[in-house]
């Protein structure tokens, strides 16, 4: 008796430990975003990191080397450390407010064409929406069957390539503003390699991270059709 007393106590001990497991709480810039694509949202890292690392983090301007006025915009981390967002407000943020400049001498791109307004409507959305470091995952599968200039590589061209290979100073001297650019690219070889970072051809985007395979794909199967413009 005095034996199942003593059992009945411990394992009323053991259920009493028990508890439920409390989850660590997000980081407050944390994004809770799932990661599957939106349409209608904007990420930081597939829409407005590939813009600022094409347009802004350069040698020169503001990459971690020249970090040009202490402002460094070659990650998340770094937006945030260079104190150029007031996250809710566009009008209070320092980026926007750059980019969005009339006068040439004080627009940023510095010296160089205003950024494409679909670029600048991104970067307000991601700000107003609480300027989080948001990303997401393409979840349905990569479809290559019916790529288009129209439809499919003029919007990788504009997202990822036009940042800096456009108007009056375009880098390397290439303009991609136009399909007649980005053909002359395609048939030389030059697109499809420097995305797929071939050596002996520049990497690009210049800074940024290889493009997602889906994207290569895409320009790939453009290229190997003799890149119509269709």
């Amino acid at each position: 008796m005095k034996l199942i007393f003593i059992l009945a106590i411990t394992a009323l001990l053991f259920v009493s430990c028990e508890h439920e497991v409390i989850e660590p709480e997000k980081a407050p810039n944390e994004s809770s975003e799932a990661n599957s694509c939106d349409s209608n949202k904007v990420y930081f890292q597939n829409d407005i990191l590939p813009i600022l690392v094409s347009s802004c983090a350069f040698s020169g301007c503001h990459d971690a080397g020249t970090a040009m006025s202490r402002v460094i915009l070659t990650s998340y981390d770094k937006v945030i450390e260079s104190d150029v967002i007031e996250a809710g407000s566009p009008d209070d943020s320092e980026l926007y407010k750059r980019v969005t400049e009339t006068g040439i001498n004080d627009r940023m791109p510095l010296g160089g064409d205003r950024l494409p307004q679909e670029h600048i409507d991104r970067i307000e959305q991601w700000i107003l929406d609480g300027a989080l470091n948001s990303s997401c995952n393409e979840s349905k599968k990569c479809d290559t069957t019916n790529v288009t200039y129209s439809g499919s590589i003029s919007k990788i061209v504009k997202q990822k390539c036009n940042g800096c290979h456009r108007g009056g100073n375009p880098g390397g001297g290439i303009n991609l503003t136009t399909y007649a650019g980005v053909k002359a690219i395609a048939d030389d070889q030059r697109f499809l390699n420097v995305v797929l970072h071939a050596p002996g051809y520049k990497a690009m985007p210049l800074g940024g991270s290889m493009l997602p395979e889906c994207e290569i794909e895409t320009i790939r199967s453009w290229v190997n059709q003799g890149a119509p413009n269709n």
